[in-house]
């Protein structure tokens, strides 16, 4: 295995490529993110410090009662070996807690050599929304998830 941005960088022309004449809305920089930029704006610090980051489709599914979380999924995450769901105890909870647990997934499969970006953006392309495996998740968002 080469190193991991050479690889990145790799997949990410197999994805442009795939991806010719679709908005994909995928790719902004390819760089090392700078900690001692604030958090507060996701989108702005990535365009700051030149990180990777991608537009991920979430699956949420709304709690029936005031005891239950929101359920949260990352279809594009997901595949034989994986499965990217997490949970939110509040609306607000949600998108850090996809940002959370897909970054620590896309580390797992950076780590276990399962990487794929290729494979991702293909599946981030999908719509969700009515296919029956997803049945659960009633409402559907785009989060800006770096990597």
């Amino acid at each position: 295995m080469g190193n991991i941005y050479q690889d990145v960088q790799k997949a990410l022309e197999e994805a442009l490529e795939f991806s010719k004449g679709t908005d994909t809305r995928a790719i902004v920089h390819n760089k090392q993110r700078n900690p001692k930029v604030p958090t507060e704006d996701y989108g702005k610090q990535a365009e700051a410090t030149g990180a990777t980051i991608m537009l991920f489709k979430v699956g949420i599914e709304t709690p029936r009662d005031s005891e239950t979380a929101y359920g949260i999924i990352i279809p594009a995450l997901c595949n034989d070996l994986y499965t990217t769901v997490s949970a939110a105890d509040t609306f607000d909870e949600i998108v850090p807690m996809a940002r959370e647990v897909a970054q620590l997934m896309m580390e797992e499969m950076t780590a276990s050599g399962d990487f794929d970006l290729t494979t991702i953006i293909r599946a981030n392309q999908q719509d969700y929304r009515n296919n029956p495996e997803y049945a659960d998740f009633d409402q559907w968002i785009e989060v800006e998830i770096e990597f």
